[in-house]
């Protein structure tokens, strides 16, 4: 543990690193999405991850090396510890309001966030791709070989899209709405492949497994 903390403990570097779990990001990207990092200090983190062999530096700004992608499941095991921490048990302050971190209902977070939650539970049986909107972020869901991986972007048409408002997944997520009225009212909008959408679902959505799916044309 020691001997890893000299390479990731240094304050933002984590942070990093979880930018690049989606994809590519450059240094203005970067810095934008760590408030309050400065530039020259992410300069430094920067070059010290690109030494240590953990990022490589690329056409379109910085990305995970093999051993990088390794960080993978410590990383999201941290993020899934926050969100039992955060999310689940619904935390409140000295006064006994909910306390609510708005970092994450940003695109990122919660598209981290999906991918932990298919993570926990079986998509069943074949490979699929699956594209999502997450308010005006597009992200696609890669499930092959056992294995899901969110990426930032989209790759183009897929066999199954889904999009809403990050407010309305994280309501999702807190049981504070459910996928039925959340596609009744439109404010979830799922097109394509029934079964595709149906085993997301199942895996992301427990309470939901066996609710509808609106099909609609698929116009992204």
């Amino acid at each position: 543990m020691a001997h890893t903390l000299d390479v990731l403990g240094e304050r933002w570097t984590l942070l990093i690193v979880r930018q690049l779990l989606l994809g590519p990001q450059r240094f203005a990207e970067l810095q934008g999405n760590l408030s309050g990092m400065g530039p020259n200090l992410l300069s430094k983190r920067l070059k010290d991850l690109e030494e240590a062999g953990i990022i490589e530096s690329v056409t379109n700004g910085y990305r995970l090396t093999d051993e990088g992608e390794g960080l993978r499941s410590i990383a999201l095991s941290i993020v899934r510890w926050g969100i039992r921490y955060f999310i689940s048990p619904k935390r409140k302050d000295k006064t006994g309001k909910e306390v609510l971190l708005r970092d994450i209902y940003q695109p990122d977070s919660i598209a981290l966030a999906l991918e932990i939650m298919c993570s926990r539970r079986k998509l069943g049986e074949g490979d699929f791709v699956c594209g999502y909107k997450i308010t005006d972020m597009p992200y696609t869901l890669f499930f092959s070989d056992s294995q899901v991986i969110m990426r930032r972007g989209d790759v183009g048409p897929t066999p199954a899209h889904i999009a809403a408002d990050g407010d309305v997944y994280m309501q999702i997520l807190r049981d504070q709405l459910s996928l039925e009225d959340a596609l009744a009212d439109g404010r979830m909008v799922q097109t394509g492949s029934e079964d595709v959408l149906m085993r997301i679902n199942a895996a992301m959505f427990k309470r939901n497994a066996s609710q509808r799916v609106r099909r609609e044309k698929q116009s992204h």
